[in-house]
């Protein structure tokens, strides 16, 4: 029988704060990220951007030098295991699993002129291991890098690690910043909105990019139990597919993201009567939001459950392999805080027959959360809401 993992503990950060209650005072505030002009990339002009100037302003005391994603992460890192109460001990089955895309192409951009190491310069996990060496810790890594689905992706391998009971806990780190290769490269393929993004409205015409990191701890619930932590959700499943369409299109009928959400479900026992809450991938493009509609509308129709959808974008920008994370953190803190989910800017046309809840309030039993990626990757995740006085139930 699979171990059942439960979240114990959430560090983040983004355009909208430096930790959770940052953020939560923010949303509370409805004050998005603004204009922004990005001094590196003078030549793009002004643009709206979801830009973290949040951690960069801290200095971080560290031996190595350190480029934003990984500020970003060891800031989350010390916020979520503080979250958890969780004390590192060399007896604690421990494993750590880093989400990214381009993180470490800084380093590319200013040292590779000054040397030849680009292996320990580049590599994702040589970024991880600077990051966990501060922090001392000494535990297996693993790292995913499937593009925009790379946060929600990570979350599977410490599910996989934890039911199998491989390990009894996992740190799973999502993070990205803006860079010249990420902006530069929306940029060539028209992706960027010169405005602000309008995930699922009419009048959507791309996306606003955003940086950020978000780091869970998810355990073996037992071994949570057994050390009284607070459990804010339990995963029930998870799920990966690939398109194998194209590039950089996402299948028009959302068939490859509806099998990635179809699999969060398999063989548990949920009933129809439960309430969801969806968030979204999202992005504002007129590709992506179509086909997610579609996925939403097939999705719902199998498993009959009420729901509520938006797209977290819409308030922190597009943040590149760290979307994942930050989107589900963002939707525990919705969860923990009673706030209600929006899309912001949007007039949300495409989700107007999907969503139905809107008059029935948010206090919604689970939260499916979504990332599409180029190259048709997709990964979904989906969480039982759990209240600070647990019951046990026999129910998923």
């Amino acid at each position: 029988m699979k171990n059942k993992v439960v979240i114990t503990g959430i560090g983040i950060n983004c355009c909208l704060g430096k930790n959770k209650q940052m953020i939560i005072d923010e949303l509370r505030k409805e004050n998005y990220f603004k204009m922004t002009s990005l001094a590196e990339f003078d030549d793009l002009g002004e643009m709206y951007c979801g830009i973290n100037h949040n951690v960069e302003k801290e200095e971080v005391k560290t031996i190595f030098s350190m480029d934003k994603s990984e500020k970003m992460a060891l800031h989350a890192m010390k916020e979520a295991l503080e979250h958890a109460n969780l004390v590192l001990d060399n007896n604690l089955r421990l494993a750590v699993s880093l989400a990214t895309s381009i993180m470490g192409s800084d380093y590319l951009e200013n040292y590779v002129k000054e040397t030849e190491n680009l292996y320990w310069i580049l590599n994702s996990k040589a970024c991880l291991r600077r990051v966990i060496q501060t922090m001392g810790i000494s535990a297996p890594m693993y790292t995913t890098s499937s593009a925009c689905a790379s946060g929600t992706a990570g979350f599977g391998i410490a599910v996989d690690l934890i039911e199998s009971g491989e390990r009894d806990v996992v740190i799973c780190c999502g993070t990205d910043h803006i860079s010249a290769i990420s902006i530069y490269g929306f940029k060539s393929l028209d992706a960027l909105s010169l405005s602000l993004a309008k995930p699922f409205s009419e009048e959507r015409d791309g996306i606003n990019l955003g940086e950020g990191c978000c780091v869970l701890i998810l355990e073996n619930q037992t071994y949570a139990q057994n050390r009284g932590a607070t459990s804010y959700g339990e995963v029930v499943g998870y799920g990966l597919s690939n398109d194998a369409y194209h590039m950089t299109s996402p299948i028009p009928d959302g068939t490859g993201a509806l099998s990635a959400m179809m699999q969060t479900t398999e063989n548990k026992n949920i009933s129809k009567d439960n309430s969801l809450y969806i968030n979204a991938h999202g992005t504002g493009t007129k590709a992506n939001d179509v086909m997610e509609s579609k996925a939403i509308a097939s999705f719902l129709s199998e498993t009959e459950l009420k729901c509520h959808i938006s797209s977290t974008k819409s308030m922190t920008g597009h943040c590149l392999g760290a979307a994942g994370a930050v989107e589900l953190g963002l939707s525990l803190i919705y969860q923990m805080s009673e706030l209600k989910p929006i899309t912001a800017n949007s007039d949300e046309r495409l989700l107007t027959e999907l969503s139905s809840m809107n008059d029935q309030g948010f206090n919604y039993k689970y939260t499916l959360s979504n990332s599409f990626a180029f190259g048709g990757s997709n990964a979904s995740i989906l969480i039982k809401n759990l209240p600070t006085k647990q019951e046990k139930s026999n129910e998923y």
